[in-house]
């Protein structure tokens, strides 16, 4: 039998925004850095709203 993945929390995911973001100060994301950003962003708000059911 599998089981399902478990998903990363909110915290977890933020932390990872937040590890990505500081390794990248002082300049601008590329494009492809644009859109993993938006990934972890993404990943975060369903997090977010999966936490409030």
């Amino acid at each position: 039998m599998l089981s399902s993945p478990t998903l990363p929390s909110r915290e977890e995911i933020n932390a990872q925004i937040r590890a990505f973001l500081s390794v990248r100060q002082a300049r601008m994301l590329t494009m492809e850095e644009s859109r993993e950003y938006d990934h972890l962003v993404v990943e975060w708000f369903a997090a977010e709203q999966g936490s409030r059911r």
